[in-house]
C-alpha cells in the first residue's frame, strides 16, 4: 500500500532470513483491497500486475480499478478524490503501465504540488528518499512558498544528523529538481497504522 512499500534495505533483510522465499508485495488501499501484485519478473519501480480478478483503467493518467473486492462507500464524509463511474472506482491516485502491464504509480492527486509551474507527486519524492532514511521514519510535506507556490519539506524522525540531511537534500535535487529543507522530529507522529501522521506534520 501507498506508504507502506517494501523497501530495498527491508527487502533485502528478507532474502537473508528466508532465502528460499518468494516475495510478493501487493498494491492496494482500505477502499480497493488488493489492485496489483509483485513477483521475481516485476521490474525495479513497478508495484506489479492486476490481482488476479482485477482490472486496472488509466484516463490521463488516473488509476481505475474493476474488482470483486471494492468497498461499499464511506460512513462518513469520505474523500473528495474517490470517486466511481459505473463499476470503476478511482481514490486519485496517478500512474502509468509499461508494455507488459506493470503498473507504475507517481501519488494521489491530493499529494501533488505545482513547484515553479512543475506538478511534483510528494508520494514520489517520499518512495525515493525513505530508503536512504531507513530504518528512521520519512515524510515529505508541503510548505506555501510566495515565489515558487509551494516548496517541499522533508521531514525525519529521530535527533538532527547533518551528514544524513544533506544526503537526502542532494538525492532530492538530482532526483526532482527540487531544493528541499531537511528537519529532524525527536516526536516524529505516527498513525495508529504505523504510518507518518502527514495531518500532524503538516499543522503549524
Amino acid at each position: 500500500m501507498r506508504g507502506g512499500t517494501l523497501d530495498a534495505p527491508t527487502r533485502a533483510a528478507a532474502r537473508t532470513l528466508f532465502p528460499n522465499a518468494a516475495i510478493h508485495v501487493f498494491y492496494g488501499a482500505a477502499e480497493t483491497s488488493f489492485i496489483t501484485l509483485t513477483d521475481a519478473d516485476t521490474p525495479d519501480g513497478s508495484v506489479g500486475k492486476p490481482y488476479p480478478g482485477v482490472k486496472i483503467r488509466l484516463t490521463d493518467g488516473t488509476i481505475a480499478t474493476r474488482s470483486p473486492y471494492a468497498f461499499n462507500g464511506y460512513l462518513g464524509a469520505g474523500s473528495p478524490h474517490t470517486r466511481r463511474d459505473g463499476d470503476w472506482l478511482t481514490l486519485g491516485e496517478r500512474g502509468w503501465q509499461d508494455a507488459d502491464g506493470n503498473l507504475y504509480l507517481q501519488g494521489r492527486a491530493g499529494r501533488m504540488i505545482t513547484v515553479a509551474d512543475r506538478n511534483i507527486f510528494l508520494d514520489a519524492v517520499t518512495d525515493t528518499l525513505a530508503p536512504l532514511a531507513h530504518p528512521r521514519h520519512l515524510a515529505v510535506i508541503a510548505r506555501p512558498d510566495p515565489l515558487r507556490g509551494a516548496r517541499a519539506s522533508v521531514v525525519v524522525s529521530g535527533p538532527p544528523d547533518a551528514t544524513l540531511g544533506a544526503t537526502l537534500a542532494d538525492a532530492c535535487a538530482h532526483a526532482f529538481g527540487l531544493r528541499a529543507a531537511v528537519t529532524f522530529h525527536p516526536d516524529f507522529p505516527l498513525r495508529p497504522s504505523g504510518k507518518p501522521d502527514l495531518a500532524a506534520l503538516e499543522a503549524p
